[in-house]
């Protein structure tokens, strides 16, 4: 679960999904 959450802020969408969230 890390390992994806550390890639989601690098990739550019998973990065705005999180800020919208």
């Amino acid at each position: 679960g890390e390992d994806l959450r550390r890639r989601g802020l690098k990739s550019p969408v998973k990065k705005k999904s999180e800020e919208d969230e």
